[in-house]
């Protein structure tokens, strides 16, 4: 498939934007399958009007259609740690999901289905190289289109030595679970459709689903990290059955109401999260203190702020010719307990919280209260983010530096628990046309080390050149439509370029961003 290419250079960053023209009217979700190797092909699935295809090669030379009859609105892969085959325990889940590409796809006659097909290119001859499990549409599924699916492997309940897949969707105020057991390394076709395992209801509409992506914890796999409309993440915890963590994100400056939060996902390697919400406004939770000392969440208690984040869009050129914004403001930004502070006490912003007051707070300014409500969502622009696991490199080495002066590195020491055997992460964010490339969460975490010390410990933001871990990629266009995801097609740690990849109307775009050295 031969994209359209357009090279681009700005002023901190170069990159090639490519787009790909695809035979149908409209993609409605797109993201790229874990690479499991370095050898293993690149796939990127899409869901559309009449089903799905999968796009196999780094320039989409194969693809696979799987014809569903409706519109696929939302997709899910296992976590990543979980597609590698356990070679202490190996069950037949386990084989299924290293031999095989797994997928959960949700349409829009309220079926959802788990999907199963050959990691490697089929054939252009072949046909029905795909196994379907259907979970049925009745009285004991949801009764409106599912929003957000995801999926994952747990062990069986009832069986020693063997796994489960499990399911989790939303609809409106209600999650359900199912568990559906996988006794050989194949899906399996029962006579009836499952039934769902558990039932439960959310205080305002759902918005995402993901599974903690933890490998070395049992524990932690038990986890589903969930998004509301309220403007708050919350995580439930499958073996006890009941909300375990609630995280809140700041509210509007105007209106007082809460920010909504367009995506979010496991980070620190199941340890935390990350958030995007409508304004561009992006951070980190520590849930479990791993990046810094004082910050964490206990059992059952809520998280009111990140420990670190930025604004995508944003990059250290532009905040350092921004005008300096006034004394007022900036003592409005940098105190914790404003309605509008992100940062939790101690904490601190990156990319410069103080020069983008002026933008974060344009949309509250324009859209809040509940007359506004219709007006504000068709404003907000799309946003989505992937966090990609960098096998080759520890987060946490020697004794984890990352924990920053000697104090820290003193309570390292006295930590009951060991510091967490973790990979480094990229993170790429989009908000509207605009992307955020975070090619190494170690690198950009010891930057902000550094910051916080040259600022003496203080709040505020970052200046231009102190922390230059992030590339910014503005004004992306892959040929019409917004983008409504992204997500890695190819990223190492000593790779010289990155390729993104995202959903774009009747397009699938991709960004090569060149990494400087």
């Amino acid at each position: 498939m031969a994209p359209l290419i357009a090279q681009k250079k700005q002023l901190l960053s170069a990159h090639t934007q490519l787009s790909y023209n695809l035979p149908h009217t409209r993609i409605h979700c797109c993201q790229s399958y874990p690479r499991l190797t370095p050898t293993s092909p690149e796939i990127v699935v899409y869901g559309h009007q009449n089903g799905l295809t999968i796009l196999y090669g780094r320039d989409f030379t194969s693809s696979y259609s799987i014809h569903l009859g409706n519109p696929v609105l939302s997709l899910s892969f296992p976590p990543s740690p979980l597609l590698t085959s356990d070679t202490s325990a190996p069950s037949a889940a386990r084989t299924l999901l290293s031999t095989h590409l797994v997928l959960a796809a949700t349409c829009r006659d309220r079926n959802i289905h788990v999907i199963t097909l050959p990691l490697s290119p089929p054939a252009a001859s072949a046909k029905d190289v795909h196994s379907i499990l259907s979970l049925g549409i009745g009285a004991s599924t949801h009764q409106t289109t599912p929003t957000a699916v995801a999926i994952t492997l747990l062990p069986s309940l009832t069986e020693t030595a063997t796994d489960d897949l499990v399911l989790a969707s939303t609809a409106v105020n209600e999650l359900l679970l199912w568990r559906i057991p996988v006794p050989t390394a194949a899906l399996p076709k029962p006579k009836r459709s499952p039934k769902p395992w558990l039932r439960l209801h959310t205080h305002t509409p759902a918005a995402t689903l993901h599974f903690n992506p933890c490998a070395t914890s049992l524990t932690r796999r038990h986890q589903l990290l969930l998004t509301e409309d309220c403007g708050a993440a919350r995580i439930y915890d499958l073996r006890e059955k009941r909300w375990s963590v609630s995280m809140h994100v700041p509210v509007h400056r105007i209106g007082g109401v809460r920010k909504r939060i367009l995506a979010a996902d496991w980070c620190v390697g199941g340890f935390g999260a990350i958030a995007l919400l409508e304004d561009g406004e992006w951070g980190v939770w520590d849930l479990e203190s791993c990046l810094h000392k004082s910050y964490t969440a206990e059992d059952g208690a809520s998280l009111a702020g990140f420990l670190f984040g930025g604004v995508v869009g944003e990059d250290f050129a532009s905040l350092a010719s921004a005008s300096r914004p006034s004394k007022r403001r900036k003592r409005d930004t940098d105190d914790p307990t404003s309605p509008g502070s992100s940062v939790a006490g101690g904490s601190f912003m990156s990319v410069a919280t103080d020069t983008t007051y002026a933008s974060r707070t344009t949309f509250a300014t324009a859209f809040t209260g509940a007359a506004s409500a219709e007006r504000a969502s068709a404003a907000v622009p799309t946003g989505s983010l992937a966090v990609h696991p960098l096998h080759s490199t520890s987060l946490f080495p020697h004794s984890s530096f990352l924990r920053g002066d000697a104090a820290l590195r003193d309570m390292n020491r006295t930590r009951p628990e060991p510091t967490p055997d973790v990979d480094d992460e990229a993170f790429v964010l989009q908000f509207g046309s605009s992307l955020l490339l975070i090619r190494s969460l170690r690198a950009f975490w010891k930057g902000e080390h550094g910051s916080r010390k040259r600022r003496g410990g203080a709040g505020s933001s970052t200046t231009a050149s102190e922390n230059s871990e992030s590339i910014v990629v503005r004004n992306v266009d892959v040929g019409g439509g917004r983008m409504e995801s992204v997500g890695f097609l190819d990223c190492t740690t000593d790779a010289e370029t990155v390729r993104v990849v995202m959903g774009c109307g009747v397009r699938i775009g991709g960004v090569d961003i060149k990494v400087p050295v």
